[in-house]
């Protein structure tokens, strides 16, 4: 396992990360933009670089903890020279197609790339159940693994598509998680209008919690078997019912936004012939005759 490594960036994420690092005895050189923002890990057994020059040369392993893709391309600027042989990991959030462009970045001055994905906050950092997915070339992976999973014993790696960490970030926290916050907050407000106290919608919440996740399950396994054929609610029902539930929120003076989003897709995947399929075929690239 390598023994040293170094931060870029202690603001509330590096800072766990580097919190979590001393408290297993690994040495930790930790360097930011800002003077004094190191001194709390200082205290705590931290070096502190004095420039990004010599935190590059104190460690093998560098983790990218700064604000986005700029800041690290323009505090590496006239440093390029160190990067060679080095393995960088990125934990800050972007696009899959900043991912792509750092790798090669990176590649094109001899240094070896990992792109990561943190799904949870600082306070997380360090527990069994916390997840961090990363993607790109696996040897890299292997050769850091315990360090790696050491922010996160639930992390793993998912494959050599070094874009896939914020794919799978956009998809999951963006699309699924955080929609479907918004998703249930619609239903507070509106509930709440309507006259329904939220203590009603807390008394059920385990249970639609529950019915969430098994069909989830069954949306995997349709879209893994290109099979979306259903002997439940076909799509023309749910879009029938969708209508109603979505008229009574518009009656009580809501607008319905997420839901009529939602409306709209099933639709359209209706108006293209799928209405006599489940649910899950409301996105499908491939149907099945």
């Amino acid at each position: 396992m390598v023994q040293n490594v170094t931060l870029l960036g202690t603001g509330l994420m590096g800072s766990a990360f580097a919190n979590l690092y001393l408290n297993h005895g690994v040495n930790v050189t930790v360097w930011n933009r800002t003077p004094g923002r190191c001194a709390p890990l200082v205290k705590k057994g931290a070096q502190e670089a004095a420039s990004i020059g010599s935190a590059l040369e104190a460690s093998p392993l560098v983790l990218v903890v700064l604000l986005d893709y700029d800041v690290f391309k323009n505090v590496m600027s006239g440093n390029e020279h160190l990067i060679a042989g080095r393995d960088f990991v990125n934990f800050m959030t972007g696009s899959a197609k900043d991912a792509t462009r750092l790798e090669a970045y990176i590649h094109a001055h001899g240094g070896h790339y990992l792109d990561a994905a943190i799904e949870a906050y600082p306070d997380d950092i360090g527990h069994e159940s916390t997840l961090i997915h990363y993607s790109g070339a696996e040897d890299i992976w292997l050769r850091n693994e315990k360090l790696l999973k050491m922010p996160g014993a639930a992390s793993r790696w998912i494959g050599d598509l070094v874009s896939a960490a914020n794919v799978l970030d956009a998809a999951m926290a963006g699309a699924f998680y955080n929609t479907g916050i918004g998703a249930f907050l619609e239903a507070v407000d509106f509930a709440k209008k309507a006259g329904v106290g939220i203590e009603q919608l807390e008394g059920c919440l385990d249970y639609f919690l529950a019915l969430l996740k098994t069909e989830l399950t069954a949306v995997i396994k349709h879209h893994k078997s290109d099979d979306y054929r259903t002997d439940q609610a076909t799509l023309s029902i749910y879009v029938a019912a969708v209508k109603s539930w979505r008229q009574t929120m518009l009656d009580s003076g809501h607008r319905a936004s997420l839901f009529t989003a939602n409306l709209h897709c099933m639709e359209v995947a209706v108006a293209e012939g799928r209405g006599d399929l489940g649910i899950a075929a409301t996105h499908a690239n491939h149907i099945k005759n």
